[in-house]
């Protein structure tokens, strides 16, 4: 295989030579996942988050602290939970540049 690699070329090259079988999740619903939070995630769901707690969010989110973005996830909970588990999800699949974005938002 040749540079760049393409994610279908190593899945079917690791198929080929071991056999590995995929099962595929439906690219709509990741997708609609995705809609959700950008359309739920708004400067206004911010608003019950105190402003320090942004601002240790957003540090944590740029260093890539996950036990640091995890525990203020958690504060962030007792304060609104819809915005916990939103902000989780985005925080498990490592898309820490979407909380960054969302926070600066926030922030103006």
């Amino acid at each position: 295989m040749r540079k760049p690699f393409r994610e279908a070329d190593i899945l079917d090259t690791i198929h080929k030579h071991l056999g590995v079988r995929y099962i595929y999740d439906q690219p709509t619903d990741s997708l609609a996942k995705e809609v959700d939070h950008r359309n739920l995630l708004t400067t206004s769901t911010f608003a019950a988050v105190p402003t320090e707690l942004l601002t240790h969010l957003k540090q944590a989110a740029i260093r890539i602290d996950m036990d640091g973005i995890d525990n203020l996830i958690d504060e962030i909970r007792s304060l609104n939970a819809a915005l916990a588990e939103r902000l989780a999800t985005l925080a498990g699949d490592f898309k820490y540049d979407e909380i960054l974005t969302l926070i600066q938002h926030a922030s103006e």
